[in-house]
């Protein structure tokens, strides 16, 4: 188990966003084939006949909140959950072990690939 979630922590599956927002031409550092699409376009269109003020630019990010992640967040909490209610119910020698991997479960959803 602490090798599947250490795997996961370290390769997690994430997606490619896209968001296309208007900013001030000074904090563009890039521009991709749309940008200057769109730049081509709009040229003359500003007050000036310069490049307009606001330019049209696609901001790209790496986003952790896939399913695939949601599901394996959600059934490390009820694993979590399910060992806590083992721990309360039985008192035997398995109960600390169990106590000590519910913790460890705890310390891994702390992480903040989990947070996301």
């Amino acid at each position: 188990m602490k090798s599947v979630v250490k795997r996961i922590l370290e390769q997690p599956t994430r997606m490619l966003f896209a968001q296309e927002q208007h900013m001030r031409r000074e904090h563009i550092k890039t521009l991709d084939t749309q940008t200057m699409g769109w730049l081509e376009r709009y040229i003359g269109r500003s007050l000036s006949g310069n490049i307009p003020e606001m330019i049209r630019y696609t901001i790209r990010e790496d986003s952790f909140n896939t399913y695939e992640n949601r599901l394996i967040k959600r059934q490390l909490i009820e694993l979590r959950h399910l060992l806590k209610l083992y721990a309360k119910i039985r008192q035997d020698e398995r109960t600390q072990k169990t106590e000590a991997f519910a913790d460890h479960l705890g310390y891994w959803l702390r992480d903040p690939f989990f947070k996301q």
